[in-house]
Order: C-alpha cells, then sequence, then structure tokens
C-alpha cells in the first residue's frame, strides 16, 4: 500500500499488467489495515477503562499487526502467480533493482 503514492496511476497499471488479480490483496490488505487499527484502537479505548488488562491489549494488538499480512498470504495461496506479495517486486517497477 505504501507504494500507491509514490508509484500513482502508472505504477498501479503496471502491477495489474504484470500480476492480473493484485488488485484483491490489495484490496483485501487494506479492510484488514484498516480493520486491525480500529480493534487495536477499540482495546486501547477498553484498557483505558479498565475493562482489559495490559496484556489482553497487547494480545489484540499483535493480532491487529498481523492480521493484514495473514490476509495477503491467503490470497498468494489462492491466487498463486496472478498475484504477488513480494515487496522486492514491487519496488521492481520503480526501478529500484531487478528481478533476475
Amino acid at each position: 500500500m505504501y507504494s500507491i503514492p509514490f508509484g500513482g496511476a502508472a505504477w498501479l497499471q503496471q502491477c495489474t499488467a504484470q500480476w492480473p488479480m493484485q488488485s484483491t490483496p490489495m484490496y483485501h490488505y487494506g479492510i484488514a489495515s484498516a480493520m486491525g487499527y480500529a480493534l487495536s484502537m477499540f482495546s486501547e479505548t477498553l484498557r483505558d477503562r479498565k475493562l482489559v488488562t495490559l496484556e489482553q491489549d497487547l494480545l489484540v494488538l499483535i493480532v491487529g499487526f498481523t492480521f493484514p499480512m495473514v490476509s495477503v498470504l491467503l490470497d498468494g495461496l489462492t491466487y498463486g502467480s496472478a498475484v504477488t506479495i513480494s515487496p522486492p517486486e514491487y519496488w521492481a517497477l520503480f526501478g529500484f533493482g531487478h528481478l533476475g
């Protein structure tokens, strides 16, 4: 998701040309990130109100942090070569290195 503002529409078109289903894991990552962040903030609010312990809040934070990557990994396993989950492949489209 970090690359979209820097690459713009041209970068996104290159991604979808090379990996036809790439918009699916990008969408899932965006939704999962937003949900993980919301869950983390909700848990922090509950901790401030003394309804959950610090350990429970940290557990929710870990789940919220890892959930987006689990969704992308599942997309990678589901769609195979039609998507990529490798950051170096994304950056190669910017001209930073090459794929051997």
